[in-house]
């Protein structure tokens, strides 16, 4: 195989790779971690791969990192910022005492 054929080949897998993305891309970079879309964030991106890294040896550039930007991001996975919908315990003792 000669580097064109190589380079068709290559060129074809990444153009069915980006067909299948779900959500679908709508513009470029289009960067994806873990399957996930970072959209706009993507400027966070080594942010990102430190958070999503599962491995025991931490790579240098999350070393790099401040220690809160991963604890953070980390702490609120499902990036919610308020929480007003959700009632305490107590506030249900409070409305349903029995």
């Amino acid at each position: 195989m000669d580097f064109f054929e190589l380079f068709m080949q290559l060129e074809l897998q990444y153009a069915a790779e980006t067909s299948a993305l779900h959500p679908p891309h709508t513009y470029v970079p289009w960067v994806v971690v873990d399957e996930k879309p970072l959209y706009e964030d993507y400027e966070k991106f080594v942010t990102h791969v430190c958070k999503a890294y599962k491995g025991t040896a931490v790579p240098d550039a999350c070393k790099a990192l401040p220690f809160e930007t991963i604890a953070k991001e980390k702490a609120n996975p499902d990036g919610r910022v308020c929480y007003a919908e959700e009632k305490t315990t107590q506030q249900q003792k409070v409305e349903n005492p029995l």
